[in-house]
């Protein structure tokens, strides 16, 4: 079973829209053991969220584009709780048909890419402007679960 949650309104027709892709990407997240944030900050989509093993966390996001395209990208952000300074890596935003056979092989490359990032390859944001406590960057990632890595 999937763990779901969701955090904004959707937006007319979305659902039905994900009712084609949703059961591909719950069981690529079932595989893994992924979180899916339906919706987050109100976007035509859902994010699958999950800890980088080197630490961290990551989402991949996928979004609808338009009718027949969806569109997904994703990130592995950390922080640095003494400098106050988040770090991170994202990826290329790709399109693919909404029909597209191969969408759980292109998730599931996706994963196997991010989840071998080393910890160099990390690029800085900058120092946040509010003080990062240690305390509160544990509780962000104790939402996130622990991936399955085959």
């Amino acid at each position: 079973m999937t763990n779901e949650e969701t955090w904004g309104k959707p937006k007319p027709g979305i659902e039905e829209f994900f009712k084609l892709i949703g059961p591909i990407i719950r069981e690529f997240a079932s595989n893994h053991n992924l979180k899916i944030e339906k919706y987050y900050h109100n976007i035509d989509g859902w994010h699958l969220v999950f800890q980088q093993p080197n630490g961290g966390a990551c989402y991949i996001e996928i979004t609808k584009k338009d009718e027949q395209h969806i569109s997904i990208i994703s990130d592995w952000w950390m922080d640095n709780c003494k400098t106050s300074t988040r770090y991170h890596k994202p990826t290329d935003r790709i399109e693919y048909s909404i029909d597209d056979k191969k969408l759980l092989s292109h998730l599931e490359n996706l994963f196997q890419k991010i989840i071998s990032w080393k910890k160099e390859d990390l690029i800085s944001l900058g120092k946040s402007y509010i003080p990062l406590k240690k305390e509160e960057i544990e509780a962000d990632l104790g939402r996130y679960p622990i991936p399955k890595i085959d």
